[in-house]
């Protein structure tokens, strides 16, 4: 009995040893996908950062046209009115 019983304990310590080793690998490959995971996590808050600062840009951009736009506008209704104002002004000296 003492025989199998001295056999029987080398083959439970390899098999704790290669459970052991199991959960270690188990524990590293879990680290390696979280690792990965967050790297994916980070590229893509970056490309949202950039897109939002591209997009905030486009919306400056944008206001800014818009009142680009209506300054010309307000520019080319005074001009107008200018214009109006030198006929009369012009009518006014031949009559």
């Amino acid at each position: 009995m003492s025989s199998g019983s001295v056999k029987a304990r080398p083959l439970v310590y390899l098999c704790l040893r290669q459970q052991k080793v199991e959960k270690e690998k188990e524990k590293i490959q879990k680290k390696r996908e979280t690792e990965e995971r967050r790297g994916e996590e980070s590229e893509r808050k970056k490309e949202e950062r950039k897109m939002k600062a591209g997009l905030k840009g486009l919306m400056k951009t944008e206001s800014e046209t818009e009142l680009i736009e209506e300054k010309n506008e307000d520019i080319k209704e005074e001009h107008e009115e200018a214009g109006e104002e030198y006929n009369e002004m012009r009518e006014e000296i031949i009559r």
